[in-house]
């Protein structure tokens, strides 16, 4: 069934004067407040993005400046085993059959790891292996004694390698009840004279001092933040997780060549994320942020509501003012309207009397005039038509008097004869 235009039309047209007003005032307070409300929305969103690009930036940058120090630091220590004369002669001296002499080599290196290991807190492991098989830890923290360093990963990658990182991980060196996880330095330990490998220095940090380091990061339990080594290898990654590292192991690819913090929105897990990335030219590590953007948007949400609130109390305070308006404006023309009617039926006795200064009073004073001019001009026009009346009644008496007197005075003559 077709709607006529002619109802459409009817639909749409507004018959009074009041909400023609009302309607007018309402959609163009609504215009601006939408305009308004939107810009400044657009506005506010986007100083919200770059303000938290900008924050990130910097997080990321300290972040990765904090691990380099950790990082120059383990190297530090490293560096000073290597430079222990003392130490570099126990390890190329043959293994000692005395064991007298042994535990008095094994007390020198204990010294000397001691006074290397306090660069960094937290050190959970600082271990020398001798190429011989000979071991030495830190304290009484003893390296298992069916462990056999030449068969693990980080032995193999040394023989290529002066040293390597390795990332998260428990320590295999040590009775399991005392693991911990860590994240390690592997070093290797060279004769300064002929420059072969002597031993191998491999110290254990407890993972809590980058979780420190980490939780430096604002929003930190909303976000996830990894560690990437040189060949895109997880190093380390905070305890909260929105995504995994696999997720975006192909990701961090693309931003390998970066020389400054860099920016991608994609979706993991059906949710959109922002990922920041900076590389150090120190290690060439990528500190890796990923915040879901919800997280992000939480702040412009709760613009959005507070610009819904005052467009809503905008639009009440609009219609409200607008109808007082309105019928401010339509009441005298109403009034008028009234006594225009009355005159319609005649009656000429009317006043509006309004008092106002605005054009609404000069129509009703207007009016009042005129309705007092008609009713002069009918008074006059009455008064002249009485007038005419009256001589028209004084002319007609001034012919009936005369003939009257003729007609009686023939009757009286008739009857005397």
């Amino acid at each position: 069934m077709k709607f006529p235009v002619s109802h459409i039309k009817k639909l749409f047209k507004i018959k009074t004067l009041k909400n023609k007003f009302l309607i007018s005032y309402t959609l163009v307070i609504i215009a601006a407040i939408t305009t308004v409300g939107y810009v400044s929305y657009s506005k506010a969103s986007h100083s919200i993005n770059e303000e938290l690009k900008r924050n990130t930036a910097q997080i990321i940058i300290q972040i990765s400046n904090s691990i380099d120090t950790f990082v120059s630091d383990l190297n530090r220590m490293a560096l000073v085993i290597n430079s222990d004369e003392e130490l570099l002669d126990i390890l190329k001296k043959d293994k000692p059959i005395e064991s007298l002499e042994d535990i008095r080599d094994y007390q020198k290196v204990q010294r000397s790891i001691q006074n290397a290991s306090g660069f960094v807190p937290n050190i959970a492991g600082f271990n020398i292996f001798a190429s011989d098989g000979r071991t030495f830890s830190m304290g009484n923290r003893s390296v298992k004694l069916n462990y056999d360093f030449t068969k693990t990963l980080w032995y193999k990658q040394l023989q290529n390698k002066d040293s390597i990182f390795i990332g998260t991980h428990f320590q295999e060196h040590v009775i399991d009840a005392y693991s911990q996880e860590v994240i390690s330095l592997a070093k290797v330990i060279k004769d300064r004279d002929t420059l072969n490998i002597i031993g191998y220095v491999l110290i254990d940090c407890d993972t809590r001092t980058l979780e420190s380091i980490f939780g430096s990061r604002k929003g930190y339990d909303k976000s996830s933040i990894f560690l990437v080594g040189t060949q895109n290898e997880l190093i380390y990654s905070s305890k909260y997780q929105v995504c995994s590292f696999e997720q975006i192991k192909d990701l961090v690819k693309e931003f390998e060549n970066l020389n400054d913090v860099g920016f991608s929105k994609h979706k993991v897990n059906g949710i959109e994320m922002l990922f920041s990335f900076y590389t150090s030219d120190l290690t060439g590590w990528k500190v890796v942020d990923a915040i879901p953007l919800y997280v992000v948007n939480e702040n412009i949400n709760d613009i959005t509501n507070f610009s819904i609130i005052i467009t809503f109390i905008s639009l009440i305070v609009t219609i409200i003012i607008s109808s007082l308006l309105a019928i401010s404006i339509t009441r005298p023309l109403t009034r008028l309207s009234e006594k225009m009617k009355v005159i319609e039926q005649g009656n000429f006795n009317v006043s509006v009397g309004f008092e106002s200064d605005d054009e609404v009073g000069q129509l009703g004073r207007n009016f009042d005039r005129m309705v007092g001019k008609i009713n002069e001009m009918i008074k006059k026009v009455y008064e002249a038509e009485f007038a005419k009346k009256e001589a028209e009644i004084n002319a007609l008496q001034a012919q009936i008097n005369p003939h009257f007197l003729y007609n009686t005075l023939a009757a009286i003559d008739s009857i005397a004869t």
